[in-house]
């Protein structure tokens, strides 16, 4: 079993850490993959963002701390990146893809899907989860910067559990502490000479942003 970590982040916190842990024991995953999409269905780069080259040289420096590889992959949405996947990838392979609750929320909008469509969605999600199919899983974390109405969370785990089956499907928790930890925050703390933000990223992610002079 492969965990996938879609791998974003710009830079990357102690919380995305965690999550990158979180599968040995959540899926007893055999190796762990920290995916970095050039394209992003919702963001685009900004003035003063770390470069492609440098996020990918984050990228590797937390792959050394969890003991996984590194990928790029050109593809914005789940369901493409485990057809990308699944051509490299021995045919045995299981994939347990690992994502916060707001992905998880994404996920289920068929604007992210072809034509729009819920019929092009339910097609595509038939094929993700199926074990004739890309046999993927989802390993869902709670964190509570992205949804600060526990409502919210209700709902999406109710239409998520809709169309993923029971065995496909597991919800875990980070600690309290790094669930408040953001890319975005780390960001601005840098801008604003805040030196705080040494506290919330591994250490040698903080070492090669005062390196490169990023944010």
């Amino acid at each position: 079993r492969v965990a996938v970590l879609d791998s974003s982040f710009n830079p990357p916190t102690l919380a995305h850490r965690a999550l990158a842990l979180l599968p040995a024991a959540a899926s007893s995953s055999e190796a762990r993959l920290l995916l970095l999409s050039v394209r992003n269905a919702d963001k685009v780069p900004c003035t003063g963002d770390a470069s492609l080259e440098q996020r990918v040289e984050m990228m590797v420096r937390l792959a050394r701390e969890v003991n996984a590889a590194v990928g790029l992959v050109d593809a914005p949405a789940f369901v493409h990146k485990a057809e990308r996947l699944r051509t490299v990838l021995p045919a045995r392979a299981q994939l347990a893809f690992v994502q916060g609750i707001d992905t998880l929320e994404r996920f289920f909008a068929p604007r992210y899907y072809g034509d729009g469509s819920p019929g092009t969605m339910h097609a595509a999600l038939r094929r993700f989860f199926a074990s004739d199919g890309d046999d993927a899983r989802v390993i869902c974390a709670r964190r509570t910067i992205e949804l600060a109405d526990p409502h919210r969370e209700s709902a999406i785990l109710e239409a998520a559990r809709g169309w993923i089956p029971a065995d496909r499907i597991t919800i875990v928790d980070i600690d309290n502490d790094l669930q408040t930890f953001s890319s975005s925050e780390v960001r601005a703390k840098v801008r604003a000479r805040d030196y705080s933000w040494h506290l919330m990223v591994p250490d040698d992610i903080k070492e090669y942003i005062e390196e490169q002079h990023l944010y």
